[in-house]
């Protein structure tokens, strides 16, 4: 299926006459409202079905599921509280993925390769930042304290303050540039719950063909990032696909270390999880595409 999309496209009039009016010469379409915070979407959904009546309808960047109650098509984060939605996966963030193909452009596609588990650098990385779940700042104490006495290699770069805009100079956040190499060369990669359990870094991750480490917390949306201790996540089972991903799922971060260890002393098994992960991941991506364009169709 080919798109044309059409960034910024009006959101505030209605009424249009649809021979004068470009973006409703294709059909189907889809109509696209990014979600900023409940007092500000940068389109709502009233505006997006009058200005493009024939279009189906999607919303973006709700991470918490604030927009559950209104009925857009299709949704950027899964809930089983609105499981007959469209949905879309998260995917990579946008400047990984251009890292990511500048790596790969680099190199020569032809020659790019995936390098198996068992030749990595690194056991893993963590690269977060604190400010968007206490977990993440728990775990970043965790890994300064016994980050030094561990006897494999690993790559940390915590910052303390997440910013949209990670290669701004100014901010604290690592490259994507190196960010993505770093990746290229992990076994694994810690992948705690952002604002929402689905985070970039396990798109990001799988990719680069390293393997997410989450808890079963991180998995089931145990939890919320302002009330990490009673709350379960508004977005309920927004993992809910991944439940049987070939990743590796810990009772709790307190068994990062040996568990890690433990999987180091197999390169077999890593080489085989790793291949695993990614054929399951191929299948994930073709049948909730397909599934996406079959309803965008219908």
């Amino acid at each position: 299926m080919k798109f044309v999309i059409h960034e910024r496209a009006e959101c505030n009039k209605c009424n249009i006459d649809e021979e004068a009016h470009p973006l409703l010469a294709f059909a189907p379409c889809l109509a696209v409202g990014r979600f900023r915070s409940l007092d500000h979407t940068y389109c709502t959904y009233e505006h997006l079905r009058c200005t493009y009546p024939h279009c189906k309808t999607m919303v973006t960047n709700d991470e918490m599921c604030d927009m559950i109650n209104l009925p857009f098509d299709v949704r950027q984060y899964y809930t089983t509280n609105g499981p007959q939605r469209g949905y879309l996966p998260l995917g990579p963030q946008l400047n990984s993925w251009l890292s990511f193909q500048k790596i790969k452009k680099e190199l020569g596609h032809s020659q790019f390769v995936i390098t198996p588990s068992s030749e990595r650098k690194y056991a893993f990385n963590a690269v977060f930042s604190r400010s968007t779940n206490v977990i993440r700042q728990q775990m970043a104490h965790m890994i300064e304290v016994k980050g030094p006495t561990l006897k494999f290699p690993f790559f940390s770069s915590i910052a303390h303050r997440w910013s949209a805009f990670t290669n701004n100079n100014n901010t604290e956040q690592l490259h994507t540039d190196e960010y993505i190499r770093v990746v290229l060369d992990s076994v694994f990669t810690l992948s705690p719950a952002g604002h929402n359990p689905e985070c970039f870094r396990l798109y990001e991750a799988i990719e680069a063909g390293s393997i997410p480490i989450l808890t079963q917390d991180d998995l089931r949306g145990n939890y919320r990032p302002d009330d990490l201790n009673s709350n379960p996540h508004p977005c309920a089972n927004s993992l809910l696909h991944w439940y049987g991903a070939p990743i590796v799922v810990l009772d709790s971060w307190d068994d990062l270390f040996p568990t890690v260890e433990r999987l180091l002393e197999d390169p077999v098994v890593l080489n085989d999880m790793q291949s695993r992960l990614r054929n399951w991941y191929n299948d994930y991506m073709h049948r909730t595409v397909a599934k996406f364009e079959d309803s965008f169709l219908g």
